[in-house]
């Protein structure tokens, strides 16, 4: 499993939009990203005990460790309708030269970035329905633990079994 510190760090630094992440948008792509390693590997990328609450899936954990991560920061800013976003950001008084990210295999890092290349494009109404076409959310209610796994293996019974047809 790898180190949530190290999914948080090459996800940040590979995302193009970085003025996009938001709290909700960089925790929901950890969450895409546990998914889509789930569906490939049969595990999530990470230890995240996902919780489909009112916005769907969310915990504390990214935002967490993104907290006491040296590199990176949340900012507060204000954003086109005058609400205030928290936004992932890069300390820029941090040294480049020491960011670590030992614990992410190859794998890792594909599942990343096809995740960032898959959703990086979407505006965030297209961004939140394909968190909710997941198949953890979709068959899941509300205020309960998302069962990843189980899900997953839905989806690999299914693609197994059409192969063969």
């Amino acid at each position: 499993m790898a180190n949530l510190n190290d999914v948080i760090r090459f996800t940040y630094i590979n995302y193009p939009n970085k003025q996009e992440l938001s709290k909700a948008r960089f925790t929901k792509l950890i969450y895409l990203i546990d998914w889509e390693n789930a569906v490939e590997y049969g595990h999530q990328m990470t230890n995240i005990n996902w919780l489909f609450n009112h916005y769907g899936p969310y915990v504390e954990d990214v935002v967490q460790e993104v907290s006491i991560d040296p590199f990176l920061k949340i900012v507060k800013e204000e954003n086109y309708y005058g609400f205030t976003k928290e936004l992932i950001t890069f300390d820029k008084t941090a040294d480049l030269k020491k960011i670590s990210i030992d614990s992410l295999s190859e794998n890792d890092k594909e599942i990343i970035i096809d995740v960032i290349e898959t959703t990086s494009p979407f505006y965030w109404n297209n961004f939140i329905n394909h968190v909710y076409s997941t198949l953890p959310v979709k068959n899941q209610v509300r205020y309960n633990h998302l069962d990843i796994i189980g899900n997953a293996k839905i989806v690999r019974d299914k693609t197994n079994s059409s192969s063969f047809e």
